[in-house]
């Protein structure tokens, strides 16, 4: 018997006691009713007294709803209406409407060997597998589609997943938050949710003893991300802080590291010089035990990190001459033009004119954050933009998220070959960090991302490496030919990734092109980080599907060169090139920020 051998975390509940649950035994089903001498069950329109809690469900019942109705000495004290939906066509889309909810199955939304069954009831939708002799494991994340009005306006939903034995107890994960993906993303009218086998099936677990996995959407309880950005005045201190605003309107604490070396910088006095630190995009996760609020669930130390080591090596090489600045944004709910206008605000609030020298140092994001910020105004005290590992052009990364499109949710893999490709890419991200060598595996992630293409922007969204929001969307890259070229080799022209207009025309107008420096790095040599060796082996990939030149292959495992250096080669710096950088070490390295100082000092 075949089974997915990848470990997750497990742990054991009690189930909660519905009013009704279905049952399937030897290829029927029936409907288990608790206290059934106190219900009348319904169904089209006929009312059916119950004798015992099973009842047989008969094969002209499979699409109709039924309504159970609870009694009290013959009157009606309660109703509880649900709908049952037996799939009994597993080559074809199944769509099911209850009230203002609609649900789609598309083909691979079902598990080899296992009999679905979905059960919808006010703001929750249960689907069922149950497995036949033949079961077998067959799928990593499951494809549904969700169409309500609730979730318009939100960005992740809870589901919980578990695992019922025939022994009655119950294997489940934690509940856990998944991004909800717009229409945008999945060309259609519906909402993309994409659960995880991952969360919920482990190898100590024989299929032969699983009663039924199932998935719970709960669909009232999900989280809508609030926007936040503000800039902060800065300045130097050796000592271990937290800092706290004196004002909190979205009533956040920032929380800093041990060895920080900066606070909050609340006099009014000003030197005549300053530096604007602007930080790129973040993780983003739903992880109720590691983020302070609950509301803000893009919260991560990260962000708060990334200047951190700056103001140390500042203090010694700048004599104190500059006032600092951070842009905090949480990267995710705007995109890069917006949070760009909404600097420039700060900016003018601020009186940044009143200074006679302005910096500005910029990773990742933050690059393009700060070109439409400064952009809205031409300042004639800007000296020098420094952009670290900026996505200049986009990010090729950021168009993985376009593989949501629904029209490639059909395209999958056998069995057997889905499970070896994407064990090989694993087993040999964990070998190199034994072996401490680089690991190439872009011939992998190429066949599976032909093939079953949905898995890749499924794993890195659970994960929080790839953004599905607004924030990430608008950093795609922008060159119409790599796009077009993947289009035509990967997906046979068809229109799944599109190229971003508006960084072309950003960087076209842009009033600071003389006055702008590109540090870049690329991953030359072994790694320990296994998220950034498989990222920069599938942008190595998709470069090399691109079929453009070297530049478009060698990245940083976020960015390809040819965006870290805006397409060309002046103002461009590679000292540092030796470093083996990946994406977030630019701006931890000792070398680079000395190289910064000497450059704003020159």
């Amino acid at each position: 018997m075949k089974k997915i051998l990848l470990i997750v975390s497990i742990m054991i509940i009690n189930l909660t006691i519905f009013s009704s649950e279905i049952i399937y035994k030897k290829g029927e089903f029936f409907i288990d009713i608790k206290d059934s001498k106190d219900y009348i069950l319904n169904i089209n329109n006929k009312k059916v007294e119950l004798d015992e809690n099973l009842y047989k469900v008969k094969e002209y019942d499979k699409l109709n709803s039924f309504n159970l109705i609870k009694l009290d000495k013959n009157s009606i004290i309660s109703s509880e209406e649900f709908k049952y939906y037996i799939i009994d066509d597993y080559e074809k889309e199944h769509i099911i409407k209850y009230k203002d909810t609609e649900l789609k199955l598309f083909k691979n939304s079902n598990i080899m060997g296992f009999k679905t069954i979905i059960k919808m009831q006010d703001n929750e939708i249960y689907i069922n597998y149950y497995p036949d002799e033949n079961a077998n494991i067959d799928e990593v994340f499951i494809p549904l589609a969700i169409k309500n009005e609730r979730l318009k306006n939100e960005n992740f939903i809870k589901i919980n997943s578990r695992v019922r034995l025939f022994n009655n107890l119950n294997y489940v994960n934690t509940k856990k938050y998944y991004p909800i993906i717009s229409k945008e993303l999945t060309k259609s009218d519906y909402y993309g949710i994409f659960p995880s086998i991952l969360d919920i099936y482990d190898p100590v677990l024989l299929l032969k003893d699983i009663y039924t996995i199932q998935i719970i959407i709960d669909i009232k309880d999900t989280k809508k991300i609030e926007d936040y950005n503000e800039l902060y005045k800065m300045k130097y201190k050796s000592n271990t802080l937290i800092i706290k605003r004196k004002e909190q309107p979205l009533n956040i604490t920032l929380p800093f590291v041990t060895n920080s070396y900066r606070e909050i910088d609340y006099s009014k006095q000003k030197n005549k010089k300053a530096i604007f630190f602007i930080h790129g995009l973040q993780p983003i996760y739903v992880d109720e035990t590691i983020n302070d609020l609950k509301t803000y669930p893009w919260r991560s130390y990260k962000r708060f990190e990334t200047w951190n080591e700056w103001y140390r090596v500042f203090e010694k090489d700048l004599k104190k001459e500059y006032d600092y600045y951070e842009y905090i944004y949480d990267t995710h709910t705007k995109t890069y033009e917006e949070f760009g206008n909404d600097l420039y605000k700060e900016l003018e609030k601020m009186n940044m004119k009143e200074y006679e020298e302005v910096y500005f140092i910029s990773h990742s994001m933050g690059a393009l954050v700060t070109l439409k910020a400064l952009n809205n105004y031409e300042y004639k005290n800007i000296k020098k933009i420094i952009m670290l590992n900026g996505v200049n052009l986009g990010s090729p990364l950021q168009n993985v998220p376009q593989l949501f499109d629904s029209r490639l949710y059909e395209k999958t893999l056998k069995v057997d070959e889905t499970i070896i490709k994407t064990f090989d890419i694993l087993s040999k991200l964990s070998l190199s960090l034994i072996q401490k060598e680089k690991v190439d595996i872009e011939i992998y992630i190429k066949e599976v991302l032909e093939e079953y293409p949905i898995f890749f922007p499924a794993l890195l969204t659970m994960n929080g490496i790839l953004d599905p929001f607004k924030g990430g969307i608008s950093i795609r890259f922008s060159n119409e030919e790599y796009i077009k070229n993947i289009n035509k080799n990967l997906f046979k022209e068809l229109d799944v990734l599109n190229y971003n207009e508006n960084i072309i025309q950003l960087q076209k107008n842009n009033f600071y092109k003389d006055k702008t420096y590109y540090l870049f790095s690329d991953i030359k040599n072994f790694i320990d980080d296994p998220a950034f060796n498989f990222t920069y082996n599938s942008l190595k990939m998709m470069g090399e599907i691109s079929q453009m030149d070297d530049q478009f292959i060698k990245n940083d495992g976020a960015v390809p060169v040819y965006s870290q250096k805006n397409g060309g080669e002046t103002n461009v710096y590679s000292d540092f090139q030796d470093e083996n950088l990946h994406h977030e070490l630019v701006y931890k390295n000792e070398k680079i920020i000395k190289f910064v100082s000497n450059l704003i000092n020159k």
